[in-house]
């Protein structure tokens, strides 16, 4: 059983409708309003998040240029505020075009360089070679496929139950 509370949708599709975000850059929350102020204010002013967040928000727009017309991105990313953390977001809406089925949409979104870092190849190999363990499912899409509708998510901050073992896994 693949088991997690990912906070990212990698994309959803209603007809030829496309959503999808970037999210990239966290901070915790805080235990007080002023502490979580300071986190929140830290978050939206860090040169290296905005930095990192702008990497995922360009390589989200050239994915998408390539299935895509009409692409709209939010101007300057909001907060994602959720119980144990606070995230960089910014929302992409585009539409598909005519022959875009989602096997290419996942081909071309996944993985984004907020779990495969940036460029896709160079860091792909980097990876496999340091991490002591393959990632399986973790970091992978999840989700489900409809005839007009889809929606995936990516697998992190998630869990495996595999042979009365449970292998847990957070991005870092």
């Amino acid at each position: 059983a693949f088991i997690g509370a990912s906070p990212e949708r990698l994309y959803k599709r209603a007809g030829k409708a496309f959503e999808t975000e970037a999210l990239a850059g966290t901070r915790p929350r805080g235990t007080s309003i002023n502490e979580d102020k300071k986190f929140k204010d830290e978050l939206l002013s860090s040169q290296k998040d905005r930095f990192e967040h702008s990497v995922v928000v360009d390589f989200i727009k050239a994915a998408s240029a390539q299935i895509c017309s009409n692409i709209e991105v939010d101007a300057t990313p909001t907060l994602l505020t959720l119980k144990s953390g606070q995230h960089l977001l910014s929302s992409i809406r585009a539409t598909l075009n005519k022959d875009t089925d989602d096997a290419l949409i996942l081909k071309v979104l996944h993985p984004t360089p907020a779990v495969g870092g940036d460029p896709t190849d160079k860091a792909l190999k980097i990876i496999s070679h340091f991490e002591p363990f393959k990632r399986g499912w973790y970091a992978g899409p999840i989700g489900y496929l409809g005839f007009n509708t889809a929606e995936f998510a990516v697998g992190i901050r998630s869990g495996l139950i595999a042979n009365q073992k449970l292998y847990l896994y957070a991005g870092a």
